[in-house]
C-alpha cells in the first residue's frame, strides 16, 4: 500500500514539475470557447443574447477578450518568475543588452505585425466589422501589442510599477476619467473626425486592459509561488491554493456587484471598472473550480487537445480567425439555415481541434 502511495506521489511530482494541469485546462477552455464563438455569432443559429453587447451589459462573448488577456497573463514570463530556477535567473541576468532588447520587442512586434495584416486584409476585402468595438483602424491585436508594450515599459521602473497597487491605481484613475471627466461621453458619442477619435475605443481601453493584465500577472505569480515546492508540501499547497482562489473569487463577485450598483454598468467597449472586476471574478471562479478538481484527483490528466492549445494558444487563435474570415467570404452566414450552420461549425471546430492535437502529438510548439 505504501509502495503504491509513493509511486503515485512520484508521478504527481513529475507532472506538476512540468506544468499545472488546472492552468492548462483553464487556458484551453477559454480558447476553445473563443474559437467557437467568433464564427458561431455570424450565424442566426447562435442566440443573440450570447453576442457582444454594444455599449453596456454582460454576455457570453463579452467575457472573451478579457478572459483571453487573463489566460495570457497568468502564464507569462513575469508570472513564472516565482517558479524560475536559480540557474535560469542567473542566465537571464547575464544576458546581453541586444538579447534583452530582442526579448522585449519580439512579442510586441509579432502581435503588431498580425494587427497590421488583419487591418490591411479587412479593408482590402471589405470584410464586415463593427467600428464601435475597437475603432476604425484598431483591432484586438493592436490592443495586445499595446498591453505588452505598456506593461513591459512599467516593469523598467521596478516591481512597484507593475504591482497590484499600481494596477488598482490605473483602474480607479481610468474609471474616474470615464465617470467624472467626460470619458464615457467621448467614447460613446464623439464624432470620428481625427485619428484619435476614430480609434478612441481601442486607445483609451488600453488603460483597462493593462490594469487587467497586471492583476492577472500577479495572480499567476501567486499561483506559481504556491506550487514552488515538492513532495507532500506541494499537495498541501494545492489544497490551500484552491481554497484561496475560492475566497478571492467570492470577494471579486461581491466587488463586481457593488461596482455595478454604485459605479457604472459593465462595458466591454470602454473596459471600465465593473467589466474588469467581472472578468477577474469569472476567471478566478474557473481557476478555483479547476484547481479544486486537481486537488481531489488521484492523478490529474490533461487531454492532448488541451495541451496542444495551451502550447500554441496565439497560433491556434490566429488560424481560427483566418478560417472564420474564409467562411464569411465564401457564404452569406446570416442567411444560412440552422442545419447548414451547425454542419459548418462542426467541421470548423473539428479542424481547429485536429490542428491543436496534431501539433501536440508531433511535439511542435509555435511560440508567437
Amino acid at each position: 500500500m505504501q509502495c503504491h502511495y509513493l509511486q503515485w506521489k512520484e508521478k504527481m511530482n513529475q507532472l506538476l514539475e512540468k506544468e499545472l494541469p488546472f492552468l492548462t485546462n483553464f487556458r484551453a477552455q477559454i480558447m476553445i470557447s473563443t474559437c467557437f464563438a467568433i464564427l458561431a455569432v455570424d450565424f442566426t443559429v447562435f442566440p443573440r443574447r450570447f453576442a457582444k453587447t454594444e455599449n453596456y451589459g454582460f454576455s457570453v462573448m463579452d467575457i472573451g477578450v478579457g478572459a483571453f488577456i487573463v489566460s495570457s497573463a497568468v502564464v507569462s514570463a513575469p508570472a513564472r518568475q516565482a517558479h524560475t530556477s536559480a540557474s535560469t535567473k542567473r542566465s537571464q541576468q547575464t544576458q546581453t543588452f541586444i538579447t534583452k532588447c530582442y526579448a522585449f520587442l519580439r512579442p510586441i512586434a509579432l502581435v503588431l505585425i498580425f494587427g497590421i495584416a488583419r487591418f490591411l486584409t479587412v479593408k482590402g476585402v471589405n470584410y464586415q466589422e463593427h467600428v464601435s468595438e475597437y475603432g476604425v483602424h484598431w483591432n484586438f491585436y493592436f490592443t495586445l501589442a499595446g498591453v505588452y508594450l505598456v506593461y513591459s515599459f512599467l516593469r523598467l521602473f521596478g516591481n512597484w510599477a507593475s504591482s497590484p497597487v499600481m494596477a488598482a491605481f490605473i483602474a480607479f484613475g481610468y474609471q474616474l476619467y470615464l465617470s467624472h471627466y467626460g470619458g464615457e461621453e467621448y467614447i460613446l458619442t464623439a464624432p470620428r473626425d481625427n485619428l484619435m477619435s476614430q480609434n478612441r475605443e481601442g486607445i483609451l481601453s488600453l488603460a483597462g486592459y493593462t490594469s487587467l493584465y497586471m492583476f492577472a500577472v500577479y495572480a499567476g505569480q501567486s499561483i506559481f509561488s504556491y506550487m514552488d515546492s515538492n513532495g507532500s508540501k506541494m499537495h498541501r499547497n494545492m489544497r490551500w491554493l484552491a481554497i484561496t482562489l475560492v475566497v478571492i473569487a467570492v470577494f471579486l463577485w461581491l466587488s463586481t456587484f457593488l461596482a455595478v450598483r454604485l459605479v457604472a454598468r459593465p462595458s466591454r467597449r470602454m473596459l471600465n471598472l465593473s467589466y474588469l472586476l467581472w472578468v477577474l471574478a469569472e476567471s478566478l471562479t474557473l481557476l478555483a473550480l479547476y484547481s479544486g478538481i486537481q486537488t481531489v484527483s488521484m492523478l490529474p490528466r490533461v487531454p492532448l487537445l488541451y495541451q496542444g492549445i495551451n502550447h500554441n494558444q496565439l497560433f491556434v487563435f490566429i488560424v481560427a480567425n483566418l478560417m472564420t474570415g474564409a467562411v464569411n467570404l465564401s457564404m452569406h452566414t446570416i442567411n444560412t439555415s440552422p442545419d447548414v450552420a451547425s454542419g459548418v461549425l462542426l467541421l470548423y471546430m473539428l479542424a481547429v481541434c485536429v490542428l491543436a492535437s496534431l501539433l501536440q502529438h508531433v511535439h511542435i510548439r509555435i511560440k508567437l
